[in-house]
Parts: C-alpha cells; structure tokens; sequence
C-alpha cells in the first residue's frame, strides 16, 4: 500500500531503487542468519522489497513502452518473473513440467 504513495511522491525510478536496497539487506540478513527469528524477520524484509519491485515495475514499464507495445512488455515482465520463481522452486511446478525439466537437463548434461 506504501508503493503507490511513495512512487507518487519521489518517482518511479526512486522507488525501484528502495525497493532494491530492501531486498539487498533482506538477502543479506537471510544469507547471515544464525537462528529462526532472524529468519523470519528477513523474509519479511525480503517480502517488502520484493512486494515493491513486483508493484512498481510493471507500472513503469508500461510507462516507458509505447502505447501500442504496452501489453507486451509488462506480459513479459510477469512471465519472466513467474518462470524465474518457478526455476527457483521446482516444487511449485506441476509434476509433468518437473519431469520435462528433468529429462531436459539430462538430455544436455
């Protein structure tokens, strides 16, 4: 709820860039973390960021594109980053797609 305002009130492209220094410290303090609760409040660190960068650049994305490639660019955006998440978390893939991907990585290494 806060990106809105705050992409309002100091720019898009400022936004992007907090919403990056969020998500350094969050990976930071979860790479550092020595016990659960540590844990925890850098995921909710991470979150903050990853909440702003998945708000905002899609907004500005589609401000920057041209009206009639406007739809294109934040559908690539989104899929990028779904196939992104989904390549970080092959559990997250339906078990067909996990045995494609197995064959594949084992038909090229």
């Amino acid at each position: 709820m806060m990106v809105g305002y705050t992409a309002d009130r100091v720019g898009r492209l400022k936004t992007i860039q907090f919403g990056c220094i969020w998500g350094i410290l969050g990976a930071v303090l979860l790479a550092t973390a020595q016990n659960i609760s540590w844990f925890a409040c850098a995921r909710v660190i991470s979150g903050i960021g990853c909440g702003y960068l998945n708000t905002i650049v899609p907004v500005w994305t589609s401000e920057l594109a041209p009206a009639n490639m406007r739809g294109a660019f934040v559908a690539v955006q989104f899929t990028l980053a779904m196939v992104g998440s989904a390549l970080y978390e092959p559990s997250s893939l339906h078990p067909f797609a996990k045995y494609l991907l197995t064959e594949a990585s084992e038909f090229i290494g």
